[in-house]
């Protein structure tokens, strides 16, 4: 082969070479641009979103910054609470309850019934003001200002539910009230900040709750409930089974007493058959001998009973 040739062999095999090179990269070029695209659209989605999120916070922000609004989100938290933990309205509990005290008109947002008979009062608080300040304060100084402020209106809240004496206006209910904070970060941040705010509340004989410790209680309470309705299921059977047993009862008495009828029938049945075969029969058979009974049929003397009736309490024995 002459070299001629072989460079010219080499020189197809190179073109082939860059040819499918260029052909890889082109490919990879068409790949990126996809992905690329790709990315976009999805980040573009992302930055959607987040406007829309951030406008949604900023809108439930300047919600709650209006105590009226505060207050019904609160009683909404509340009954959401409830209802997790199985309780039904105006069975479990009662809201917006209203009572007239020498005072006006007081009225809790839930009456929790208890299974014993008592009952819990539980108030919604959402004094949110400084707490949603310090989140956005320009210094720890300012923050720590601002977190104070909050700790002071939560021992407000705390008093004015203890200075409601729901205990004394509603019959059978617990000393202790509750009171709710739909907002745990509130209540954690408030702690972080008085560590004695749980005893405080204790001591003015309110208990502090957020939707992870109250749905914990009130799921004792729904438990006992189910509980208690399981110990009237319990005796309403055990009723039913005893009026069950007194007509049983009765009905074996009824049997009895049809049994010794029976008895007494089939015991004078026997004795007229037996009255029959000794003092009748014996002067019929005579009168076979004669004519006058020839055209008449042979008597069948009928069967004595020889079964006797049998008692219930027999009959239970036989079937054990």
């Amino acid at each position: 082969m002459s070299v001629e040739l072989l460079i010219a062999l080499v020189g197809i095999l190179l073109g082939l070479l860059a040819a499918l090179l260029l052909m890889y990269v082109f490919s990879i070029r068409g790949r990126r641009q996809k992905d690329a695209s790709v990315l976009q659209a999805q980040l573009e989605v992302m930055n959607r979103s987040n406007e829309n999120l951030r406008k949604e916070t900023a809108q439930l922000v300047q919600a709650l910054q209006k105590p009226q609004t505060r207050g019904h989100w609160g009683e909404m938290q509340l009954q959401t609470v409830l209802e997790h933990a199985g309780m039904i309205e105006h069975i479990h509990f009662h809201q917006q309850k209203t009572f007239d005290t020498a005072e006006g008109q007081k009225r809790p947002d839930a009456v929790v019934e208890l299974p014993n008979g008592n009952s819990i009062v539980i108030d919604a608080k959402t004094p949110l003001d400084a707490y949603m300040s310090s989140l956005s304060a320009q210094s720890k100084a300012e923050a720590a200002e601002l977190l104070d402020a909050h700790v002071t209106q939560l021992k407000t809240q705390i008093r004015n539910l203890a200075s409601a004496n729901y205990h004394n206006l509603i019959p059978d209910t617990l000393e202790f009230g509750v009171m709710f904070i739909p907002l745990e970060s509130s209540y954690s941040a408030a702690v972080q900040r008085a560590p004695n705010l749980f005893d405080f509340a204790v001591q003015n004989k309110v208990l502090i709750a957020t939707p992870m410790s109250l749905i914990g209680m009130l799921n004792v309470i729904a438990l006992g409930w189910r509980q208690e309705m399981l110990t009237e299921n319990s005796k309403e059977i055990a009723g039913i089974g005893r009026e069950l047993y007194e007509r049983l009862a009765q009905f074996c008495r009824h049997a009895q007493d049809h049994g010794k009828s029976l008895s007494k029938t089939i015991e004078s049945y026997n004795r007229a058959v037996g009255s029959l075969e000794r003092r009748i029969l014996p002067s019929v058979r005579k009168l076979e001998k004669f004519e006058t009974a020839s055209t008449t049929k042979d008597v069948e003397p009928p069967e004595a009973i020889d079964q006797s009736v049998r008692s219930c309490s027999e009959q239970g024995r036989d079937n054990e």
